[in-house]
């Protein structure tokens, strides 16, 4: 009888750490998965920045090359923030 108690406290034991072991690698996978969602934050931010840099620096040739060249570059800062937002999507 004691063998028997001896081999049902292993296999609760066992079963314990199997748990551990699946919560652990959900914390990775979730770790990750933020890890990945911070880094296309910043991603984002950049172009954020670069894009306000951008308009800031081209204010005045916008008046010479017209509204054509201002549309032409917000339309490329919206593509490219699409494009990090997809990308964290499929992540």
């Amino acid at each position: 009888m004691d063998h028997c108690n001896t081999l049902q406290r292993a296999a609760t034991h066992c079963e314990t750490l199997q748990h551990t072991a699946t919560h652990c690698e959900t914390l990775q996978h979730t770790a990750t998965h933020c890890n990945t969602l911070q880094h296309t934050a910043t991603h984002c931010n950049t172009l954020q920045h670069t894009a306000t840099h951008c308009n800031t620096r081209t204010g005045a040739s916008r008046v010479h090359a017209g509204p054509r060249a201002a549309t032409a570059n917000a339309t490329a800062v919206a593509e490219g923030a699409t494009a990090v937002a997809t990308e964290a999507a499929a992540a």
